[in-house]
């Protein structure tokens, strides 16, 4: 993702360059444009990131940083369901379960049904369980 957002910068840097010498009248917009992919393309860089702490859990997305306390976790597991309904995507995502019942799905870690080996996200569920000392 951010070499995509990273490449639409660059050709919009080259693009507003190119409107900076030969055509004033719409330097605005693309200069708006490329702002805006420099910021997408750097979040891309951070996203898909989960740290955590002793007392928190962070996890970087691309549009989100959440970040959640230790005491309002019961559980980590992997779920499988809808990830991009729209384009008929499944799969398996990772998912904090709140103390009060709530499931905290991030779909943006997520791998197709029946994936497995040593990154799965079961490995990564049993570890982020392991750290905190939860069931």
């Amino acid at each position: 993702m951010a070499i995509f957002f990273g490449a639409f910068a660059l050709v919009s840097l080259l693009s507003l360059a190119f409107l900076l010498i030969f055509a004033h009248d719409v330097q605005l917009g693309y200069a708006v444009l490329t702002v805006l992919f420099a910021v997408a393309a750097w979040r891309a860089r951070r996203s898909c990131v989960v740290i955590q702490t002793e007392n928190n859990l962070i996890v970087r997305e691309i549009q989100w940083t959440h970040r959640i306390p230790k005491e309002q976790v019961s559980r980590f597991s992997v779920e499988a369901g809808p990830i991009w309904p729209r384009f008929g995507r499944g799969g398996n995502f990772l998912v904090a379960e709140m103390k009060g019942g709530r499931l905290r799905g991030f779909k943006e870690f997520s791998e197709p049904l029946g994936a497995a080996g040593e990154r799965s996200l079961e490995g990564v569920a049993a570890a982020l369980n392991s750290a905190w000392g939860l069931r």
